[in-house]
């Protein structure tokens, strides 16, 4: 046993330098789970490879061991409980102010911003009434974030005011909420997750079924596009193609044929004036 705790706190070490490299590079401050994911690693690490000190300085090699290690987990203990306390406080503050004042929630059955026109996509559920709608934006609590997936998400969840949409966003398998503008998805608390999902399915919107799979399949091939895009422009001198040269060349390139729309229509390509490739679906235009 005393070799194990030698081994996590050998590692608890380790992990403390790589922990330091990350919040230097700012790499912690945009994945906020990172120091607690590499102490978790450290010691799974140290109970499966349990190590014993050098016979020479014994105790001297223990004890600095020791007090690194108790340095790495109080600097954890603080990093969760000022930056992400701190971070989840301030993303449910910003969510609330955003969506506070709205006076109309429309559930749609699309993603985020995956096809052309969400105003034509089917309304699933609308919520007007000022209790209702006070019921659903309460449920929506946030504890840190998390990566993109590729899949558009589903059902789509608008929030209006006066006529005019303040807010765009999709849920996300279940655990994350994906508000178009923001750089990263919000990762919904524990528990939070199914109750917004058994609140939906109560209304008849299934979030595993209905149109997710659609919505799934449909990010899947807008990212493969993209990629596509991007390799095809490295080989022509940064020469942007057109969805038809696209089309053209997907089979030599992917050895597939060129997907179309899950859900309908056919995939336009654009490019933003910073140079962004956009993919999406004509499935609504009409």
């Amino acid at each position: 046993m005393k070799a194990r705790l030698y081994g996590v706190a050998w590692y608890l070490c380790i992990a403390f330098f790589l922990n330091v490299i990350c919040l230097f590079t700012l790499f912690s401050s945009r994945h906020p789970l990172t120091p607690v994911v590499v102490a978790l690693v450290a010691v799974v690490a140290g109970f499966a490879c349990p190590k014993r000190p050098a016979v020479r300085y014994r105790w001297l090699r223990v004890a600095l061991v020791a007090i690194v290690a108790l340095v790495h987990l109080a600097f954890i203990g603080m990093w969760m409980y000022i930056v992400l306390g701190w971070l989840c406080m301030e993303q449910n503050m910003r969510f609330r102010a955003k969506v506070e004042s709205a006076d109309r929630i429309v559930i749609r059955d699309g993603g985020g911003l995956c096809h052309s026109n969400p105003d034509k996509e089917p309304v699933l559920y609308e919520i007007t009434n000022k209790a209702e709608i006070a019921e659903f934006n309460s449920m929506f609590r946030f504890c840190g974030t998390c990566p993109e997936c590729m899949c558009c998400g589903y059902p789509g969840i608008d929030w209006w005011r006066d006529g005019k949409r303040i807010a765009i966003s999709a849920l996300h398998h279940g655990y994350a909420l994906r508000v178009e503008g923001d750089s990263c998805d919000l990762h919904l608390c524990v528990n939070t997750g199914g109750l917004i999902c058994k609140w939906l399915k109560d209304r008849g919107i299934d979030c595993d079924d209905g149109g997710f799979p659609r919505h799934v399949q449909c990010g899947i091939n807008r990212r493969g596009m993209v990629a596509a895009v991007q390799q095809r422009m490295r080989e022509n001198g940064g020469r942007r193609p057109t969805i038809e040269d696209l089309r053209k060349e997907w089979a030599v390139y992917w050895k597939t044929d060129f997907p179309s729309c899950p859900s309908g229509g056919e995939y336009s390509l654009s490019f933003g004036d910073d140079g962004s490739i956009a993919v999406t679906c004509s499935v609504h235009e009409k």
